[in-house]
């Protein structure tokens, strides 16, 4: 992987829960290379979403130290802060491109803050977009849900 990948809370939240079966093995290798490139992206709203998956929605809940301690590793990588004019930069991209950021501006937003692709942990009715640090749209990424 050589672009920045902007990261959604299903994929994070398969890569902690070992209840989640051969999701959480794809998950989890994944992630590891993210680690290791250097590649990963997330925001301020995957960080809350995935404190309530990890101790409420996981086959395995994980306690609260826990869950701190895996929040705690991912600050390392860049953090998007969604504030409130988020919601405006991810209307204006929606609107540009054609895509749908689904009431959660994380995933267009992690384009327009450098990340070459989005990567959703389930199966989307239109695919993420590529972007070209001009913001020009590249190509279609891939998903990886299970369809």
């Amino acid at each position: 992987m050589s672009d920045k990948y902007f990261v959604d809370t299903n994929i994070l939240t398969h890569a902690h829960d070992k209840g989640a079966g051969a999701k959480h093995e794809r998950a989890k290798a994944l992630v590891e290379e993210l680690w290791r490139d250097r590649t990963g992206v997330v925001s301020t709203q995957v960080f809350q979403e995935l404190a309530v998956n990890l101790r409420r929605k996981a086959g395995r809940p994980l306690d609260t130290k826990t869950t701190r301690e895996i929040i705690s590793d991912y600050l390392s990588w860049q953090v998007v802060v969604n504030r409130a004019e988020s919601i405006l930069e991810a209307l204006d991209i929606e609107a540009r491109y054609r895509i749908s950021f689904l009431g959660r501006p994380r995933h267009p937003l992690g384009a327009s803050r450098g990340c070459g692709r989005s990567l959703f942990g389930r199966p989307l009715r239109r695919p993420s977009i590529r972007l070209r640090q001009s913001g020009e749209p590249v190509s279609n990424a891939s998903n990886l849900s299970d369809g």
